[in-house]
């Protein structure tokens, strides 16, 4: 239980503890022919909000973003699922990014899950031509998500760039999954938006080659 101005309004307070408000009172002077210096105030409830217990919800699921200090959060664990497989049958598989450390929010930003991917074979097909002498042939070999590795949370200040490169088949590299936004007010960070409230379902990562 804490006490702020009656003015605050639950946006002041910590928003991702949704704090309840108990009551509202005033602080009066008996005798108002006297400095206040002088006499001993009196306080008078002007509403009782809460008149019985108090239900208090649990806001608890993967990739939770909440506040430990004025200008701190951190991230509850949560899972990243994929098919896995080179042919069918598929079979689901999951890494679970761990829960954060306090991550310092220092403007308005972003938090972000990501992790480190790589693709591997998973079907081959050899055309001959009829052209030629000896007739050549032409491969098409195709990739998908193979594994995920290497993950964790981070927060930054602007949004990540997708790559640009068109040209180049993908091995492997790094890729992010945004959780949340947040907001710096006066030095306190808020959770203004919280976009991922459970298993982030990677999308399925394929390419192709010939030789």
């Amino acid at each position: 239980i804490i006490f702020a101005d009656l003015d605050a309004g639950p946006g002041t307070l910590d928003r991702d503890q949704k704090a309840e408000r108990l009551a509202t009172f005033e602080v009066y002077y008996p005798d108002s022919t006297l400095d206040e210096e002088v006499q001993i105030p009196g306080i008078k409830v002007d509403k009782q909000l809460i008149k019985d217990n108090l239900a208090v919800s649990t806001d608890r699921h993967q990739f939770r973003v909440y506040k430990t200090d004025s200008d701190k959060v951190k991230v509850e664990a949560g899972n990243l699922v994929w098919l896995n497989g080179p042919s069918p049958k598929l079979v689901s598989k999951e890494v679970e990014v761990p829960t954060s450390a306090d991550l310092t929010v220092t403007a308005n930003g972003f938090i972000y899950a990501y992790g480190y991917f790589t693709v591997a074979q998973h079907s081959q097909n050899t055309v001959s031509l009829s052209t030629g002498s000896p007739p050549a042939s032409v491969t098409i070999t195709n990739y998908r998500l193979s594994s995920i590795a290497s993950v964790g949370f981070e927060f930054r200040t602007t949004e990540h760039s997708a790559g640009t490169d068109t040209t180049n088949r993908f091995s492997a590299g790094n890729f992010y999954y945004k959780i949340a936004e947040v907001e710096l007010v006066g030095g306190e960070v808020f959770v203004t938006n919280q976009i991922a409230n459970g298993p982030i379902f990677v999308s399925e990562l394929s390419d192709s080659e010939l030789s």
